[in-house]
């Protein structure tokens, strides 16, 4: 793969070697409790958000292939050292032809990213990925987790 927005191999042998990325991935950035130390802009936000989303319409258009994904969140988003865009993580990716445009699999994923074909045992397709996408723009726009199992709508 060769695209600007998706994280570059540099080699293959029994181990995997990527670039660095100085900045970490975004749930560094977006979930930190400690907030004046990891504050972005709305501009970095903004461009944060606009390389996630060429790097997934890089996967689903202009590939060889099509590419869902199946795990995009914030910790699949890395960032350079110019806050640049790297998606990564294709361990859960599942591969298409171009003239596929469904396709079933068993349920991969992070639970709270999940688009509702997934839960509901219906085929999925680069929309599920768009689903993840739209998951994680909530959470870089609002600064927090879309769901915290630990925090409840009631207190004891």
């Amino acid at each position: 793969m060769n695209e600007d927005n998706m994280k570059t191999m540099l080699m293959v042998h029994r181990l995997l070697a990527y670039a660095y990325m100085a900045n970490g991935s975004l749930d560094k950035w977006i979930f930190n409790k400690n907030k004046e130390d990891f504050v972005l802009d709305w501009d970095t936000r903004y461009n944060i958000a606009l390389g996630t989303a060429k790097g997934l319409a890089y996967l689903h258009e202009d590939y060889e292939s099509n590419i869902i994904h199946c795990d995009i969140k914030p910790e699949s988003v890395l960032l350079d050292d110019n806050f640049r865009v790297k998606v990564s993580d294709f361990g859960l990716a599942k591969l298409m032809t171009r003239e596929q445009r469904h396709v079933f699999t068993t349920l991969r994923g992070t639970t709270m990213y999940l688009a509702p074909e997934w839960i509901t045992n219906f085929a999925i397709s680069e929309k599920s990925n768009v689903y993840n996408y739209g998951m994680v723009l909530v959470e870089i726009i609002g600064g927090m987790k879309n769901y915290d199992p630990s925090e409840t709508l009631e207190k004891s």
